[in-house]
This record gives structure tokens, C-alpha cells and sequence, in this order.
């Protein structure tokens, strides 16, 4: 999951992130449709079954099989129900700071906990879950930019914006919802998109 820390994208738990339906502007909507084509296709790659991710914008509360997703929070994961809810306002000044691929690297993130629950890799320590999410957004992002999708100056906004979402510093690796370092995270990134899925450890 992710929230806001001084104006720079940080995460948070329950497998809450702010992510993705990335608004039909610039294009973004194109990207949660090339993100589901990447999972389904790897997941038929290894004879396993796939379901698609609900994907719901929200302006205001919303109650769900998880408990109450605010838009003060990017974007969340619910497992319950299979669905990934994101904030509308805060995708909207995302994409008009020009950071368009920094928020598609938020719903590859949130997707990949719907495919650690798919794979049976949902129950884990936090920060391991969430390190785990941002390996599988990297080897989406490796898939995307070898097929031409994306340029380096999106990579760069991926690995930016993971290196953006560390813990603070205080906060124990164990804690119930801790995700990592910046560095924990960017290189937990990086080790998606260098390696694809079978750098991740993911059971698929």
C-alpha cells in the first residue's frame, strides 16, 4: 500500500496502496488494462488459474469487505473482495506533476498483491509482502519497457517513486505494516526488473 509523505508517495498496509485505475488521462487507463495482460499471461504461462483485479476509484469513504478505504490514501489492496480501490484526487495531482509512470508503478504494486493472493503468497511478514509487490511491479515493468511501452525516463519515475516510499526510519522491520527502506524498496524493484517473476520468490 502507499501514502502520502510531504507530498512524496509512501507506503503503508493492510495491504492498502494507492494505486491505479489510473484515470483515462494520459493514456493511463491503457496501463491497468497492460498490467492485467502481463499477469494473466504469465499466470496461463504456468498453468495456473487468473482472475482480474476490481479496479474502483473513490472520492469519499467506502465501506468494503476490508473496512473503510479514505482518498487520503493512494490506493489499496482489499483481498475480501478481490479489488483494488484508489483515490481519484490524489491519481489526478499525481499525473498533473507530470509523474504519469510513478503512479502505473503504484497499481503494478497494488496488482501485485492481487496476484500474491492469487499464488498463496499473501500471508507474510509485512515488509516481505510488500518488498515482494514491489519486485513483481518490477518485472511488469522490465515486460513493458522490453515490448516498447515504456521509455528509461518512466523508469526512472518507478525507481524513484519506490525509493520515495521507505518507512521512516524508526520504524522496525518487523512492525505490523512496515515496508522497507527507500533502498529496501528500489532495490526490491530493481531486482524485478532485472530478473523478472523468477527473481521475486513468488510460488508460480
Amino acid at each position: 500500500m502507499y501514502r502520502f509523505r510531504t507530498t512524496l508517495v509512501v507506503a503503508l498496509l493492510v495491504v492498502v496502496l494507492r494505486v491505479p485505475g489510473v484515470a483515462a488521462q494520459s493514456g493511463s487507463a491503457g496501463f491497468a488494462a497492460d498490467i492485467d495482460a502481463f499477469w494473466a499471461a504469465s499466470f496461463a504461462a504456468s498453468g495456473a488459474p487468473y482472475s482480474s483485479p476490481g479496479v474502483v476509484p473513490i472520492e469519499s469513504d467506502l465501506a468494503t469487505e476490508c473496512g473503510v478505504f479514505s482518498p487520503w490514501i493512494i490506493a489499496g489492496y482489499c483481498p475480501l473482495d478481490g479489488t483494488i480501490y484508489y483515490s481519484a484526487p490524489i491519481a489526478q495531482e499525481i499525473l498533473a506533476a507530470g509523474d504519469p509512470f510513478a503512479l502505473v508503478t503504484i497499481v503494478a504494486h497494488e496488482w501485485g498483491h492481487h496476484v500474491q493472493w492469487l499464488a498463496g503468497a499473501f500471508y507474510q511478514p509485512s515488509y516481505q509482502l510488500e518488498q515482494q509487490a514491489d519486485c513483481l511491479a518490477g518485472a511488469y515493468t522490465q515486460d513493458a519497457a522490453a515490448r516498447g511501452v515504456i521509455d528509461t525516463s518512466s523508469i526512472i519515475q518507478a525507481v524513484s517513486v519506490s525509493a520515495q516510499s521507505g518507512d521512516a526510519t524508526w520504524l522496525p522491520q518487523d512492525a505490523p505494516g512496515a515496508h522497507g527502506s527507500g533502498n529496501d524498496r528500489a532495490q526490491a524493484f530493481i531486482g524485478g526488473y532485472t530478473g523478472g517473476i523468477g527473481n521475486c520468490g513468488l510460488p508460480l
